[in-house]
């Protein structure tokens, strides 16, 4: 699983209360079940489609992407522009 999936798996469990409610909101398992097989299943799945989703940007976040360029690429990071992309997404 790469970082990104794993973050992102990590937030939903934690916004759905899979961490500390049983059984689990989202897949209705018991804390006995909870193992490494739900997370492939259940949020690391929903992890994978949330990501995937964002893979085709919009033209909005393709826009804010751009304008954190400004004038001179040299100055930007590939990060202030990922991050302006995803701030749009967000709105």
């Amino acid at each position: 699983m790469s970082e990104m999936v794993e973050r992102m798996a990590k937030a939903l469990r934690s916004g759905r209360g899979c961490e500390n409610e049983y059984p689990c909101p989202f897949c209705n398992w018991g804390p006995d079940e909870l193992t490494k097989e739900m997370d492939e299943t259940g949020c690391e799945w929903l992890a994978r489609v949330a990501i995937a989703a964002m893979r085709e940007p919009t033209a909005n976040m393709r826009w804010h992407g751009q304008n954190a360029i400004g004038d001179d690429i040299r100055f930007v990071s590939p990060q202030d522009i990922w991050q302006a992309m995803i701030d749009e997404a967000l709105r």
